[in-house]
């Protein structure tokens, strides 16, 4: 929940901040605009990133980030990690029951 409430304060920071810069250069509404451009830059930016991540190189490390980014990558990443260590265990308990079963049958045609 911190980490949204940051997200809305740099939001507002960056909204009031172009607003005041575009006030003082004659033109609130473009100050607004231009600081709202920024913050959509930025998010544009990570979603970019972590889709690049997941769809380039999903087994690496995530990209640095900070904030809400990084905290959405981090846990991706500790997802990805738990799910590769599930389906290896599957697959060695599969690879046990696949031997298991060829022992038996081969024990079965000696009879």
């Amino acid at each position: 929940m911190r980490l949204w409430s940051r997200e809305l304060w740099r939001l507002a920071w960056l909204a009031t901040l172009g607003t005041c810069l575009g006030w003082l250069l004659g033109s609130a509404g473009l100050g607004l605009a231009a600081g709202l451009a920024i913050c959509l830059y930025y998010h544009l930016r990570q979603l970019r990133e972590l889709y690049l991540w997941l769809t380039l190189h999903p087994h690496d490390e995530p990209p640095a980030a900070r904030g809400m980014w990084g905290e959405l990558f981090d846990r991706l990443y500790r997802y990805q990690k738990s799910q590769r260590i599930t389906q290896s265990r599957l697959r060695a308990t599969l690879a046990r029951i696949q031997e298991s079963s060829e022992a038996m049958r081969d024990s079965v045609s000696y009879a």
